[in-house]
């Protein structure tokens, strides 16, 4: 804090890093580019019958398809649409597709309920929402049902619009599923669209975003009252990445395993846009469970993560761990934050993992 013509004000620091100029959709285009045959995108899941992996290219075509989707659904630049979903690979790839064509990504609280979801879909300005059916002991599906009962007249979700009493300007809604419920299409209607959609339309669409456009809307925890909207552009995202991968010396070479929710800056930019910016491999978990990153940790080799305090002491403290079943001695970095780290925390992180 310095005074400056009578009046307080804040100085960022610089450290002497040159910001860059670029949108997100253009750093995906130059990293699958750079390096093509790069793995990108690992979900390493077979319990649940999810094993994909993504190289940079492969990662790119993936993103286009969905893209496409977008247009053929019709949706305009700077429009918002928001996601409320577990960590699934589609929620990524829906980040990186609403980027491409201008739209607005509003991230969603896996945890919310029917009220809080009004409270988001209204005050948001929501015209499509993607979703999941249920994370835990919450069904998404009843939430969206209860709000918008309107959903059980549509028979055809790919052409006929929703229309709300209580939401207004919501036209769709998209299950990530395989199985059709009333009034939803599914996210693969959306993929199945985008095949009558040109490369030349989407890249004239991507070549019309600039850095300086809204990319992405986050609602604040409403600590001091109703959660506040939070407009971020590709120029803040791109450049927290860029500036935090030199900071944080992040290197190409990463192998990258994080659990944090994408719905929070922590997994959608922390972990997807650094992971993108570095040109790393990002070994993504749908959520928090300490056995299951430590297995990622060592099955994949990972050179780094990115954990709240309460996520290592966890994993520290798991009988696997302390049996001594993981081989954690690839890993070079942690970064943790968001409260307060104890001291004795980073001693033990040194003393039994061996990383920084």
């Amino acid at each position: 804090m310095a005074i400056k013509c009578g009046k307080a004000f804040w100085e960022a620091e610089s450290r002497g890093i040159e910001l860059i100029d670029l949108t997100i959709g253009d750093l995906l285009d130059q990293q699958a580019e750079a390096s093509p045959d790069k793995e990108a995108l690992v979900y390493n899941y077979p319990e649940i019958g999810l094993e994909l992996r993504l190289s940079y290219a492969q990662y790119r075509d993936a993103v286009n398809r969905v893209a496409k989707g977008l247009l053929a659904l019709g949706i305009e630049k700077g429009e918002n649409v928001a996601v409320w979903a577990t960590n699934v690979p589609e929620w990524i790839l829906l980040e990186l597709a609403l980027a491409k064509i201008g739209a607005v990504l509003v991230t969603i609280n896996t945890n919310y309920r029917a009220s809080e979801m009004e409270y988001v879909l209204r005050q948001g300005d929501i015209t499509t929402l993607f979703m999941i059916e249920e994370y835990r002991d919450n069904s998404y599906l009843e939430s969206i049902y209860s709000l918008a009962p309107e959903l059980n007249a549509i028979a055809d979700p790919a052409r006929e619009r929703v229309h709300s009493a209580r939401l207004p300007l919501l036209k769709r809604v998209a299950l990530i599923a395989s199985v059709r419920r009333p009034g939803f299409m599914l996210y693969s209607d959306v993929l199945a669209l985008g095949e009558a959609i040109s490369d030349d339309a989407l890249k004239a669409r991507q070549a019309s975003v600039t850095t300086d456009e809204v990319a992405q809307m986050q609602f604040t925890s409403g600590t001091t009252g109703f959660p506040k909207a939070v407009m971020l552009t590709h120029y803040s995202l791109v450049n927290q990445a860029h500036v935090s991968a030199i900071i944080g010396d992040l290197r190409p070479d990463e192998r990258y395993v994080t659990p944090m929710p994408l719905f929070h800056v922590a997994g959608c930019v922390g972990g997807v846009l650094f992971a993108l910016y570095v040109r790393c491999t990002l070994i993504q978990m749908i959520n928090f469970d300490p056995a299951k990153q430590l297995e990622l940790l060592t099955s994949e080799k990972a050179t780094f993560t990115l954990d709240v305090p309460t996520m290592l002491v966890a994993m520290l403290n798991h009988p696997r761990f302390i049996a001594g079943e993981f081989d954690l001695s690839s890993l070079r970095l942690i970064i943790t934050g968001a409260t307060p780290v104890p001291v004795v925390l980073m001693e033990q992180v040194k003393e039994k993992i061996g990383a920084d």
